[in-house]
């Protein structure tokens, strides 16, 4: 791993001399010579929303997504430990445990649902399953990206 610096400098005898030189700061360079640029999130602006009020100025597709949403919420809400707290600091993995129990309840009634959709429409399962896993292939990448984009980071 090689080093390389970050500003650029001045030799002695050139233009302006060695008192106008800048300090070189020395940042750890990647296997293809590039520097490293690791990611730093921005942060948080202070405006928390919380998901269990009611949104006020309100649409009627806005009222009928904070019906469907406000069980899920309000079961995550109060069965895990916000960890940003200072109370709750150390309960993370707790809290990984308590999330990877609902998103395991969350798969199983999709999938049952999915099950009767089918079952109801005539559509095989298998056809449904493959649909549906391309859909859960596809959806992180398009929320990566949709993030990415909110951050204001242009794409790799």
């Amino acid at each position: 791993m090689g080093y390389a610096a970050t500003e650029n400098i001045e030799l002695d005898g050139a233009v302006g001399g060695a008192q106008n030189a800048k300090p070189i700061t020395m940042v750890p360079q990647g296997p293809v010579g590039a520097i490293q640029d690791y990611y730093v999130p921005r942060e948080p602006h202070g405006l928390s929303v919380n998901p269990l009020d009611k949104p006020d100025p309100a649409t009627v597709f806005t009222l009928v997504q904070w019906y469907i949403t406000y069980p899920i919420h309000y079961l995550c809400r109060s069965t895990m430990p916000d960890v940003k707290t200072e109370k709750f600091r150390d309960w993370y993995p707790f809290t990984f445990c308590v999330s990877m129990f609902w998103i395991s309840v969350y798969s199983y009634i999709m999938v049952w649902m999915i099950t009767i959709v089918g079952s109801t429409l005539g559509i095989p399962d298998t056809v449904m399953g493959l649909t549906f896993v391309a859909a859960g292939v596809s959806v992180p990448d398009a929320l990566s990206s949709l993030a990415v984009v909110k951050e204001g980071e242009p794409p790799r």
